[in-house]
């Protein structure tokens, strides 16, 4: 019975927030936190290209690399913040997944 949410915490665990929802059949809730969970990738990655010259952009792969890593050092306390707001969503997620059981379990053990 309850390898249903172990299965659903793994799934989340990979594929990202609300999906494990998804599996359980709660599509509204899943729904809405992967779509959180974008909003915030698409917004992180808006903070990232925005903050780009586009002059600078080198084209050679090993450049590339040497570019990301400063792009990302040069906005690391902006990225923080996106980082934690993951983590709250994902860790919220895992919750409400864990509640959503011990829920079942009550009414499985009322029956």
């Amino acid at each position: 019975m309850f390898l249903k949410y172990a299965i659903a915490i793994m799934i989340n665990t990979f594929l990202g927030p609300g999906v494990g929802h998804l599996f359980l059949k709660k599509v509204k809730k899943g729904f809405i936190i992967l779509a959180i969970a974008l909003l915030l990738l698409v917004i992180m990655s808006a903070v990232l290209i925005s903050s780009v010259d586009s002059n600078s952009v080198p084209t050679d792969f090993a450049l590339m690399k040497i570019f990301a890593r400063e792009l990302i050092t040069q906005n690391a306390g902006k990225l923080k913040f996106f980082n934690y707001a993951l983590m709250i969503l994902w860790a919220y997620s895992y919750a409400d997944i864990i509640m959503y059981a011990v829920e079942e379990r009550k009414k499985n053990a009322a029956k």
